[in-house]
């Protein structure tokens, strides 16, 4: 995987300005830019594993960027039911203690009663969210292959592609965390938050690269 063509391909473009802070400005629009970002991204992903000569796209389709931010959003909401069904019993574990009304002894028990039931359904759902944070990455090469929501539904094939580009997908959303801590945060504080934006933008897009490999070597491994 060549990492530093994912952060720097944007640069390549004779007309990265212009897209990076158009996204900027579309990204500033409620709810309609942040999901035509995420769409912009897919985009950046097929041209990326198509080899297209120029991956960087116009955002002349961003009402298709669009609907395919909105499928992904979709995905995400699916895939973290389970995280919702652990978390509502947590929220109603809290009001445990107030049932003991005005004995402390009891609304001690009730109180330690009610720590470790919240610990023991909090354990299940950081690892869930662990693994969801995984097969995020694949969720998003396989709805930019395909634009289907159900492609993305097949549990079994997303985990079986993830553990088989577990190694990649983990450099990869390392690499962009970094990224982003490096870019985004000294943007902002040294610019008054003004490339705060298109600092963003940017971070978005370059992950687009880094999953379009992916993508790339799985289909060739999977020919081979």
């Amino acid at each position: 995987m060549d990492f530093q063509q994912a952060l720097t391909f944007v640069f390549k473009d004779e007309d990265w300005i212009k897209k990076i802070l158009l996204g900027a400005l579309i990204s500033l629009i409620p709810i309609f830019g942040q999901f035509a970002l995420v769409g912009y991204m897919l985009a950046v992903i097929r041209n990326v594993k198509n080899d297209e000569p120029r991956p960087l796209p116009e955002w002349n389709e961003a009402v298709q960027y669009f609907v395919e931010g909105l499928k992904s959003w979709v995905v995400n909401l699916v895939y973290s039911l389970p995280v919702v069904v652990l978390s509502c019993p947590l929220m109603l574990i809290g009001f445990l203690p107030m049932f003991a009304g005005s004995n402390e002894d009891v609304m001690a028990i009730l109180a330690g009663v009610s720590g470790v039931v919240a610990l023991l359904l909090s354990i299940p759902a950081m690892l869930y969210g662990l693994v969801l944070a995984l097969l995020s990455p694949v969720l998003l090469i396989r709805l930019a292959e395909t634009g289907e929501i159900p492609a993305c539904l097949r549990v079994r094939e997303i985990v079986r592609y993830t553990f088989a580009n577990i190694g990649p997908i983990i450099i990869a959303l390392l690499i962009i965390m970094a990224a982003a801590l490096v870019v985004i945060a000294p943007a902002a504080v040294l610019t008054f938050g003004l490339l705060a934006y298109p600092a963003a933008v940017w971070i978005n897009v370059a992950f687009g690269p880094l999953l379009g490999q992916i993508a790339k070597q799985a289909d060739q491994a999977a020919a081979a």
